[in-house]
């Protein structure tokens, strides 16, 4: 099953929000959904862009690319970032907002990671055909494609985990797999 949104939400808005806060500094500009829905997802281009630094030349990365590729509306990813924009608003130290504001954008990749691992994995267990209008991983390639596809995902996914080296946004992503 895929990764359910609000437990993810719920544990990490606490750390989220651990920062001091002291004036206004910066709101994030919030599109209205049609126009969100015609753009790419930045952190989408970051993911890809993982992928093809470590599997550079092998038949697994157009596998890994592939469900990243596929157009979708993208709303969890921005709903975490539209959410982290709003806890910066009072943020008084540039250098601090930046750093956090990293984090905030490796946590936000990392969740759509875990997702997306999950469909993947889904799509084998369940013999699914399509995937988003196009075909599955497992009917594009192969069920052992698939799983090693979802595998590289999460263990990308877990790389980030780890640069963002926070205790509590660990402690809840464990809870999630």
């Amino acid at each position: 099953p895929s990764i359910a949104l609000a437990p993810v939400m719920a544990a990490l808005v606490p750390w989220l929000v651990s920062r001091p806060c002291r004036q206004i500094m910066l709101v994030r500009q919030v599109n209205s959904l049609t126009v969100v829905q015609g753009q790419q997802w930045e952190g989408q281009k970051k993911i890809v862009s993982r992928f093809e630094t470590a599997l550079c030349g092998t038949d697994l990365l157009p596998v890994s690319k592939y469900l990243f590729s596929a157009a979708g509306k993208n709303i969890r990813p921005r709903i975490i970032s539209a959410m982290a924009g709003a806890v910066n608003a009072h943020r008084e130290d540039k250098v601090e907002m930046m750093m956090v504001e990293q984090k905030q954008d490796l946590v936000t990749q990392m969740c759509e990671m875990y997702h997306t691992a999950s469909l993947y994995h889904d799509d084998v267990i369940d013999n699914a055909d399509m995937r988003r209008g196009q075909p599955s991983v497992p009917a594009a390639w192969s069920t052992k494609h698939a799983v090693m596809g979802g595998d590289f995902v999460l263990s990308v996914a877990y790389g980030l985990l780890a640069e963002i080296d926070s205790e509590e946004v660990t402690s809840c992503m464990s809870r999630v797999v």
